[in-house]
């Protein structure tokens, strides 16, 4: 098990990739960083073995697969971007 301190180590670490991922797969900056937080605290969670410099592949796929779930989430298929908005009154 990590410690708290060699875990925040390695997310700042990977914390550019991570980010850039999230913010291509959403392109908007508020998605990315929820998407990036919830990717962030799975191995945190599952305690896997998750090493500052070592293979960033599984992580990735990790990255991957949450933002795929939270795209594909019910709520954000009834959402409107506020630009396409039109106001009635």
């Amino acid at each position: 098990m990590l410690t708290e301190r060699q875990f925040t180590d390695a997310a700042e670490w990977y914390l550019g990739m991570v980010y850039r991922i999230t913010l291509n797969w959403f392109r908007n900056p508020a998605d990315a960083e929820d998407a990036f937080q919830d990717a962030m605290l799975c191995p945190w969670e599952t305690d896997t073995d998750f090493q500052r410099g070592g293979a960033p592949v599984p992580l990735a796929w990790v990255v991957l697969n949450k933002c795929k779930r939270m795209y594909a989430h019910p709520w954000r298929k009834r959402t409107v971007p506020p630009d396409q908005c039109r106001s009635k009154f």
